[in-house]
């Protein structure tokens, strides 16, 4: 449909080699986005940036088929970019063709990327990138109020937060393409994998910023939906954009720092102060939840502020000050309660004793260590558990398979033809088996690949989950379980 996945806009005096042995910072970035994207979709990706033209030529009518070609838009802002009236005519061409060639959103989503290099208020932002989600590869020291450039070398100065945006970037990029491919080719989706979630993030103040991201790019790995999807207007428009996002979610999470941060036009309420007290009212009226984290032992200079960390901590909310891993952890059991061990209705023995099922883990060797919390929460569960790593001793592998009530094959860090090798164990076994199981599942984790986001297999669970292992992430596999014994009873 389209000749080109993503052209990249930018000025050519952000691309200029501070050091003689340095590469440019767009050129790093379009090489690693081409890279990444090809490892997420499966295949080449197709970018185009224009490395030759400059501001002085005149707008050629090549750059315009090229910009007509395009599924998607990275435009790189800065100062200088602001500038460029060539810069800003590319965008604008590129929003006009888009709305004449599917629509500048699809689904909701821009096709608009805002790659932030250099800060720039946003109400400076072109008018057709006001709305697309910004990624900012910066960070504002809050008591300087200065900023830094993430570092974007490999060896020297490596810095984690610079690859982090990259890949939520990539990450996007890559949804994005794929609902506009599905739009001409109707892919069949026979995997079945845990509903997603609508859950509002808070916008929080800049230092918070690293860690929203990390619960942002958490929420989005294990399948569910993040409002608000774009910045919010910091003037009378917000309490629209907040209310309307609200109302999609069953869950807020409000993420307080020690900065008040800022007050929009025509309130006396701080963004993020704003966005938790429309939560906290709103979790009256429709029963959805609210969740806070504050770092602990937080103190903050800004006597507003302190007023209102004050505020949170002598009401009823759900509060949590422990470290990050924490609260992903206590947002995991907030949207999918951990199931209780059940009360089994299974047959019993001549005695009657009950005969727990067994569920057969599988795993490869370089996942044997992984999936413990599995074995040990299928267990609580009330199911005994079988595991062979690395399945070294084949006889007590096809046994397994032969006699198990359930199997739950696990693919983390091994390579993805491991999923195509266990669905051929499970075709085997056709004809061979006296009963059916009672459930079959693959459950995929981290690192994400291509091959895994292509698997699928009709008969069978494919859970995704590429964050940390929570319980409630098998309650597909559980629920399917007990309803395969209800039948047999």
């Amino acid at each position: 449909m389209f000749e080109h996945d993503l052209f990249i806009s930018y000025t050519h005096l952000d691309n200029e080699r501070l050091h003689d042995s340095d590469q440019g910072w767009i050129d790093l970035l379009s090489q690693r986005l081409e890279i990444r994207l090809a490892q997420l979709l499966g295949e080449k990706s197709k970018i185009w940036r224009d490395p030759k033209l400059s501001g002085n030529d005149e707008f050629a009518d090549k750059l315009l088929l090229e910009l007509a070609g395009a599924a998607s838009l990275v435009s790189v802002l800065s100062p200088r970019y602001l500038k460029s009236e060539w810069c800003r005519r590319e965008l604008s061409e590129f929003h006009l063709r888009a709305s004449q060639s599917g629509g500048a959103t699809i689904e909701g989503k821009s096709r608009i990327f805002k790659v932030i290099k250099t800060p720039i208020n946003l109400d400076e932002h072109p008018e057709e990138a006001q709305k697309s989600l910004g990624y900012e590869f910066y960070e504002i020291d809050p008591a300087t109020k200065r900023f830094r450039e993430f570092g974007y070398a490999l060896k020297q100065d490596y810095d984690q937060r610079y690859w982090n945006k990259l890949e939520d970037l990539a990450q996007d990029i890559k949804d994005l393409i794929e609902k506009i491919r599905s739009r001409r080719v109707d892919v069949p989706t026979s995997t079945i994998q845990p509903s997603g979630k609508t859950i509002y993030l808070a916008e929080t103040t800049s230092d918070l910023s690293e860690q929203r991201d990390r619960i942002r790019r958490e929420l989005l790995l294990n399948g569910h939906y993040v409002r608000p999807d774009r910045p919010l207007s910091h003037n009378r428009r917000i309490r629209e954009e907040v209310n309307s996002c609200l109302a999609e979610s069953q869950l807020s999470v409000h993420l307080i720092g020690a900065d008040y941060g800022v007050v929009p036009e025509g309130e006396s309420l701080s963004v993020v102060q704003l966005q938790y007290e429309m939560a906290r009212e709103g979790a009256g009226r429709n029963g959805s939840s609210q969740i806070l984290w504050i770092p602990k032992d937080l103190a903050s200079f800004d006597e507003r502020q302190q007023k209102f960390i004050n505020l949170i901590l002598n009401s009823d909310a759900d509060l949590s000050s422990d470290r990050l891993e924490g609260l992903k952890d206590f947002i995991h059991a907030k949207l999918n309660p951990p199931k209780t061990p059940p009360e089994h209705k299974s047959a019993t023995n001549g005695d009657g004793a009950h005969d727990p099922k067994l569920v057969y883990l599988i795993c490869d060797q370089p996942d044997y260590e992984t999936v413990a919390p599995i074995e040990e929460y299928l267990f609580q569960c009330g199911f005994e558990v079988s595991s062979l790593a690395g399945e070294a001793d084949l006889q007590a592998h096809r046994e397994n398979l032969l006699f198990c009530d359930a199997a739950l094959a696990f693919c983390g860090a091994t390579h993805d033809r491991w999923l195509e090798l266990k669905k051929m164990d499970l075709f085997k076994l056709r004809g061979e088996r006296k009963k059916p199981m009672l459930a079959k599942a693959f459950y995929i984790s981290a690192p994400q690949t291509a091959g895994k986001e292509r698997f699928r297999i009709q008969d069978a669970l494919v859970i995704k989950n590429y964050g940390e292992f929570y319980p409630a992430s098998l309650n597909p596999f559980i629920e399917q379980i007990e309803r395969a014994k209800g039948t047999q009873l």
